[in-house]
């Protein structure tokens, strides 16, 4: 029988990837547990950059992580974008492993390490991983200054929930409208490459969350 996610879980912002899970403790019956292509998925054509950035999708046990949107064209968006997926990568691998893989600690740094750090917690006392596909959409990156950005990225996590290590049960999902979320990332340049510094997430009723809904959301 499915079971609601660990509401501590929830709490903690569970991973770069999966943010919508975040409000899974919110009143709501759960979804159907339809599959909804969120609005833009998979869509975006832009020009190829020349930054080496990690692959558009990545299967970490059960869990897999997909970018949607293509790399940017100017360079220096394109290697903060190449970094992001990197740091989201190393985070999910932190949560699949229940420890600090390195290098993570380079690619997350400020108030967004304890982000992390209470996640590993709750993962370990509420005996649960993160389970199916989450897709990251329209994701752009801002540059400021020489060491400040930010990524702005849509979170379709419809298909993501988690599982229970110990009897195997899967969570049920939290009401549709918090299945799509949009996230704002601090970047900061460290050691030649940018961290993630800190993260911002809303899901409806607020605003900005509307442009990442599908139509039977809004």
């Amino acid at each position: 029988m499915a079971r609601r996610l660990p509401c501590r879980a929830a709490l903690a912002v569970l991973a770069p990837s999966a943010l919508a899970l975040v409000v899974a403790c919110s009143p709501g019956a759960p979804s159907s547990g339809e599959a909804m292509k969120a609005p833009g998925a998979g869509t975006e054509r832009q020009p190829p950059s020349t930054v080496s950035a990690p692959p558009g999708r990545v299967t970490l046990g059960p869990y897999t992580q997909v970018f949607a949107t293509a790399m940017p064209a100017d360079p220096a968006q394109a290697a903060v974008i190449a970094d992001f997926r990197t740091a989201t990568i190393l985070w999910d691998q932190s949560g699949e492993e229940l420890a600090m893989v390195p290098p993570v600690r380079s690619y997350v740094t400020g108030s967004a390490v304890s982000n992390l750090e209470r996640f590993l917690s709750a993962e370990a006392e509420e005996h649960f991983v993160l389970v199916g596909t989450d897709t990251l959409f329209r994701t752009r990156a801002t540059i400021s200054g020489d060491t400040d950005a930010a990524v702005t990225t849509c979170d379709d996590s419809s298909k993501a929930t988690t599982r229970d290590t110990r009897t195997g049960a899967v969570a049920s999902m939290p009401p549709l409208s918090k299945q799509y979320a949009i996230s704002t990332w601090g970047m900061t340049r460290i050691a030649g490459h940018w961290a993630i510094s800190s993260v911002q997430v809303a899901t409806l009723p607020a605003a900005a969350a509307r442009t990442c809904q599908p139509a039977a959301a809004r």
